[in-house]
């Protein structure tokens, strides 16, 4: 899962000190957009708050020798089992924060029910697969680039669309292949 990085509020915080529970509880009671993340040593958890709700959390198990030396993918989970689990042993949390489209876009991915996983760039025509999607403009749609670089997060719903990179940037446009410079 590509996760778009996002402005540091806060970095490096030792889970012993932090309750995560009232964390994310103070976050929301402020409206806050953005996403706290707790990396522990065999997980690296995310909660997502979209302007002062959470929209979901997701954690990846850093277990590479238990899946034939591949990492494993990112799985929901709670707020109260993240924080649980941080109580239990070292780590660190940090707060990250997203513009509000941004992270309107990101809760939408993380309550996503995946269509296609894992395509191959060798046998998948990303600009044949978008105009697919984007003849069904009623919908929202995901579409995911995990290539060396770049990475991306393409969000379309109600005529635009907007593409989030790794290197934080975010942009959007008509929902058109030919006036959008961002989807080419």
């Amino acid at each position: 899962m590509f996760i778009p990085p996002g402005e540091a509020i806060q970095e490096n915080l030792a889970t012993s000190y932090v309750l995560v529970g009232a964390l994310v509880a103070d976050l929301c009671e402020g409206g806050f957009s953005g996403f706290v993340e707790i990396v522990l040593r065999d997980t690296d958890s995310f909660i997502f708050i979209s302007n002062g709700v959470v929209s979901g959390g997701v954690e990846k198990h850093n277990e590479p020798a238990a899946n034939n030396g591949a990492m494993s993918a990112y799985t929901r989970t709670s707020i109260e089992e993240i924080g649980e689990r941080s109580q239990l042993e070292r780590g660190r949390i940090s707060i990250y924060g997203y513009p509000a489209a941004t992270a309107s876009a990101v809760a939408g991915r993380i309550k996503a029910q995946p269509l296609y996983v894992g395509l191959s760039t060798e046998f998948t025509d990303l600009e044949k697969m978008i105009s697919k999607l984007l003849r069904e403009q009623e919908r929202e749609w995901f579409v995911e680039v995990n290539t060396e670089c770049p990475r991306a997060l393409i969000h379309m719903r109600d005529f635009q669309c907007r593409v989030f990179t790794s290197a934080g940037r975010a942009d959007s446009g008509a929902l058109d292949l030919a006036s959008n410079p961002a989807l080419g």
